[in-house]
């Protein structure tokens, strides 16, 4: 796609709505840079009185099921392929953008026939899918999707961040290959840990800690 000049304000935006995505793409499994993307293209980078007085990022209109806030807006609707006419709709309203997040992934994951993009990786496959389910009425919906993540490089959020670091930080217990030599390091008190003689055998090694370890193994 082509690359747009970007202000301060817009990359804060994208920055706060891509952790807030990523986070939410780790609960519901919707691709983070399509619901930022969607966000972008909804909400006019947060700048739509939905957004702004709403807080509410997408044009969820509020059925008759929605027990939560409601914000009252015009909006454009395509019913015949090319022609926009603008209606007065009540949306969905919220506290807060994460909030608003959340329920719109809960609400893709809750009716069947968005069940294919949870879990989807590719992000085309991702606004394709989106559009041919019949999300927005907008026949370029999905190129316009496609065209912000290639932009503003949002597949960035896509990465689920420290996943084999985190869950493995806590367990000292070392892999079949290693325990021979962990258990040689411990009885000559070689292997480093932290004040308290954590060892945390499956994190990444500071240089410190590989000089210390060496200064030990000198010693032993």
């Amino acid at each position: 796609g082509d690359v747009y000049m970007i202000t301060q304000e817009q990359n804060n935006f994208i920055n706060l709505i891509g952790e807030l995505a990523n986070k939410d793409m780790k609960a519901n499994g919707i691709l983070a840079s399509l619901t930022v993307a969607q966000a972008i293209l909804e909400s006019g980078w947060g700048k739509s009185s939905l957004a702004t007085v709403g807080k509410a990022l997408f044009g969820i209109k509020a059925g008759t099921n929605w027990t939560g806030k409601v914000y009252n807006a015009n909006t454009k609707e395509c019913y015949d392929g090319s022609t926009f006419v603008t209606i007065k709709a009540n949306f969905r309203a919220y506290n807060s953008w994460e909030e608003s997040i959340n329920d719109h992934s809960k609400l893709l994951c809750g009716l069947s026939r968005y069940s294919a993009l949870i879990g989807e990786k590719d992000y085309k496959k991702a606004c394709k899918t989106i559009q041919a389910a019949g999300y927005a009425t907008d026949p370029k919906y999905a190129d316009q999707l496609i065209n912000i993540i290639e932009c503003y490089n949002l597949t960035r959020f896509d990465v689920i961040k420290e996943e084999y670091v985190m869950s493995n930080i806590l367990d000292n217990t070392p892999d079949t290959w290693a325990k021979e030599a962990v258990e040689w390091a411990k009885a000559n008190k070689i292997l480093v840990g932290d004040e308290n003689g954590n060892l945390k055998l499956h994190d990444t090694c500071t240089r410190q800690e590989v000089i210390v370890f060496l200064n030990r193994m000198k010693k032993c």
